[in-house]
């Protein structure tokens, strides 16, 4: 059954074998973007190569076992008997040579055939590379307690709140714990480092956790600036997963989709049966059907401001000073 309706031609094959000029790949990137049923096309298209690939990939069982190695030497050893010894010695040295010259090349044939048996051998029984010593971290690595620490900037009257605990108010400043869910107050914005140096801001009444590397947000919106070191995070939605790769990209969740704007880097965005990289700045919404669109309707989404309207980047590289937390409302 053919699902794609779009008429543009596109080489999907020359594309994921990356044999397209500059300008052409572009022009797919382009289209891609803005044509669902090609982004589709596309994604079966790199599956397929994919499990192609993997299919024809040459492996253990491809190679000869020991047994099926025993049973050529022992064909060639009685096809071609060895000479013997004491009437080879007591031969002339002429008559040797005569009585050889026109079997070399049967001999020849013999020794290139050991020599390839003897290497497959060596290919099959030998160990890989011998590991590395392992040498210690230059860094020490935060204990997982404290890898999201927090700092919330907001009136003295509002406070970061803890799903399941009515009246529980949190300090302005601390780590998060893992399996539990916040909340933000109405008015607010938390500041949250990982590892140190990766900046994520989460705003409009956001609810959310963390566990391990992972903050799930299940509403609310969050902006992460990373780095290196961030690049084990993943924010999860109830619509899909975000990955990043190095980046700095806005994720809003609602009820019925999320919302994923790069700014910068890369992102994949993985739903449940969906998957996306976000290679170039722009917007993608994830639904809760599993498809992954560049449009979705306005009144779905809590906030629609234009790419020149986004909050100034500048905002994530580092937390509020203590003494500013109350400035300002």
């Amino acid at each position: 059954m053919k699902e794609r309706t779009c008429h543009e031609r596109l080489d999907f094959q020359a594309y994921v074998d990356q044999q397209l000029s500059g300008p052409e790949q572009t022009a797919v990137e382009r289209h891609v973007r803005e044509c669902p049923a090609c982004a589709r096309e596309l994604e079966r298209t790199r599956l397929f190569f994919t499990d192609l690939q993997v299919a024809c990939a040459v492996g253990r069982g491809d190679l000869p076992t020991p047994a099926e190695i025993d049973g050529v030497m022992a064909r060639l050893a009685r096809s071609h008997p060895v000479p013997d010894s004491a009437a080879t010695a007591t031969a002339p040295w002429a008559a040797w040579m005569t009585g050889w010259g026109f079997e070399g090349w049967r001999a020849a044939t013999v020794g290139a055939a050991l020599g390839l048996l003897l290497l497959m051998v060596w290919a099959v029984r030998s160990p890989g590379p011998l590991p590395r010593p392992a040498t210690p971290p230059a860094v020490s690595t935060p204990a997982p307690a404290d890898l999201f620490a927090f700092t919330l900037s907001a009136p003295p009257s509002q406070a970061l709140g803890v799903v399941g605990k009515p009246g529980a108010k949190m300090a302005t400043r601390g780590h998060l714990q893992s399996g539990t869910v916040y909340q933000l107050p109405s008015v607010g914005k938390l500041y949250v480092t990982f590892k140190g140096e990766n900046r994520l801001e989460l705003s409009k009444q956001a609810r959310f956790e963390v566990a391990g590397t992972r903050v799930r947000l299940h509403t609310g919106d969050v902006w992460c600036r990373l780095q290196r070191t961030g690049r084990d995070i993943v924010v999860e939605t109830p619509t899909g997963t975000v990955t990043p790769l190095g980046t700095r990209f806005y994720v809003e969740a609602t009820p019925r989709a999320t919302r994923v704007t790069l700014e910068e880097g890369q992102v994949i965005l993985r739903t449940r049966t969906t998957t996306v990289s976000l290679k170039r700045p722009g917007t993608l919404f994830m639904l809760t059907d599993g498809t992954i669109t560049t449009e979705f309707e306005t009144r779905d989404v809590a906030v629609q401001i234009p790419n020149s309207h986004l909050p100034d980047p500048r905002t994530l590289e580092r937390p509020p000073q203590a003494d500013s937390l109350q400035d300002g409302y």
